[in-house]
């Protein structure tokens, strides 16, 4: 028998920045990854994370 390959793993890009999206708070500009990150991934960040500003 042979061995099954496990499936590739499925990246989702955020559309702002264009890094992974679990990646985006340390990229260049968070704050503009918000809105896109709350709409098209919301799981990725808890609400909290999401919605307060970096530095807080």
């Amino acid at each position: 028998m042979a061995a099954e390959k496990p499936a590739p793993a499925k990246v989702l890009y955020c559309g702002v920045c264009g890094l992974p999206a679990e990646y985006c708070e340390f990229g260049p500009d968070f704050e503009r990854c918000k809105p896109w990150l709350r709409a098209h991934a919301p799981g990725v960040y808890p609400d909290e994370l999401v919605a307060s500003s970096s530095g807080s």
